[in-house]
């Protein structure tokens, strides 16, 4: 993959929207792909993520999508804040806006809370996928570093820079991620191209290790027969061996059936699932309590209103 080689922009710089006025102090850089990079930037108090783009026709398409999403779709509501061209030494470069998700990458997540959250961050992701691709859109370059976990196993998509409507062929991929890099199917944007991925990211969540998904790994020897050898030697993918298995072989119909098959999956055994289940229960538990007293604070005040009247 090429990286857009432009110098990054150092901390405290202001960039200037050229059509909107609007203006973002950069923090630091988040990430850098083929088409752009990411930055933390700041607007007052706010912060969000902004991309820049190497190619001004492509972030454009990538804009189109992203507003279209944040638009029209519950699970991507209010992602795109701004959109806009910016000016520097004449030269002019298109860059957005979206929310910034603080969190961790679900692996290390999963390393710090246990295995029993593999379960809650893949309803999550598969919950996510339904909802793009019911609007008619492949994510393509699902991966690791696409996805952020937030508090209690909550689960963003970052990076739509390879975003393709269904039918078209994949615009970005990472070759261990791809099921076209494993013989598997072909690069032809689907919803089972998502779940190939998604399944992969399940391995690497169970402690798959990197010598099997990582570049030590020759392209001419990734076979579907190789990932499924995989089930039977890491005992972390029991629970997932059916599912896994279906996904690799494009063998959901869509990643809706994907979702509700997953629902059905044993979060871990014993004491672990039990854990999970009462840090997920006691995070809702805690933001209804929070709730009522907001509620019943606002109650009191308008009692005490009505008395002075």
């Amino acid at each position: 993959m090429t990286i857009w080689s432009e110098p990054d922009f150092p901390a405290g710089y202001t960039i200037h929207g050229k059509w909107n006025g609007r203006k973002y102090r950069f923090e630091r850089k988040l990430g850098e792909g083929a088409n752009g990079k990411v930055y933390l930037v700041s607007q007052g108090s706010k912060r969000f993520a902004l991309k820049l783009g190497a190619n001004t026709v492509d972030l454009q398409s990538e804009i189109n999508i992203v507003r279209k999403l944040s638009n029209s779709c519950k699970e991507f509501k209010g992602y795109l804040i701004d959109a806009d061209d910016t000016e520097s030494s004449g030269k002019v470069s298109s860059f957005y806006v979206m929310k910034y998700f603080r969190g961790d990458s679900p692996l290390h997540f999963v390393s710090q809370h246990g295995s029993e959250w593999i379960g809650i961050i893949g309803i999550h992701v598969l919950r996510k996928l339904v909802s793009l691709h019911q609007m008619g859109y492949c994510f393509g370059d699902l991966k690791m570093e696409n996805l952020i976990t937030t508090a209690y196993g909550d689960v963003e998509l970052i990076d739509f820079g390879g975003v393709t409507e269904i039918g078209n062929g994949v615009r970005q991929f990472t070759e261990w991620y791809d099921r076209g890099s494993w013989g598997a199917g072909s690069r032809k944007a689907d919803e089972q191209y998502d779940l190939f991925s998604f399944a992969i990211i399940c391995c690497q969540l169970a402690g798959t290790k990197h010598s099997l998904l990582g570049p030590q790994l020759l392209p001419q020897n990734r076979t579907l027969e190789l990932l499924e050898d995989e089930l039977e030697r890491n005992p972390g993918l029991a629970n997932y061996k059916a599912f896994l298995r279906k996904a690799w072989r494009g063998g959901f119909a869509s990643s809706r059936e994907a979702l509700a098959h997953w629902r059905k999956i044993p979060l871990a055994s014993g004491r672990s699932e039990t854990r999970a289940k009462t840090s997920f229960l006691n995070h809702w538990l805690g933001a209804g309590f929070a709730a009522s007293v907001v509620l019943f604070g606002t109650a009191l005040y308008w009692l005490w209103i009505e008395g002075l009247r």
